[in-house]
């Protein structure tokens, strides 16, 4: 049985699609919101989906460690050289793919180093 969202989230201009809290939700064909309560997993996760949710924390721990500064100047990055994402996800990107070369560049158009950004 769906269920009916307030009118709220219309009116916020919220567009929802996935889980969200206990409930999962998307846009059918013709745009209207469709809203179920969410269903368990069918099997355990995978090792594979075990290892990357490990990486991510093990990313995420290693984000809390940055000095506020240093958090900045990731934001900083991020405006000065128009990435569309933020620093935390610049940051995820560099410790997954360690293209030094390209945060260099980055970190040059910024006026920055990369350590600065509590890296290398």
């Amino acid at each position: 049985m769906a269920y009916t969202p307030p009118k709220f989230f219309a009116f916020m201009g919220i567009n929802m699609q996935g889980d969200l809290g206990p409930i999962t939700t998307y846009k059918n064909l013709r745009g209207k919101q469709i809203f179920y309560p969410k269903s368990p997993p069918l099997s355990a996760p995978s090792p594979l989906q075990n290892l990357y949710r490990a990486q991510f924390r093990a990313l995420a721990k290693t984000w809390l460690v940055l000095t506020n500064e240093e958090k900045a100047n990731w934001e900083k990055v991020t405006k000065v050289n128009r990435i569309f994402a933020n620093g935390i996800a610049l940051f995820f990107w560099y410790c997954k793919n360690a293209d030094g070369r390209r945060l260099k560049t980055f970190c040059r158009n910024a006026g920055l180093t990369p350590n600065d950004l509590g890296v290398e």
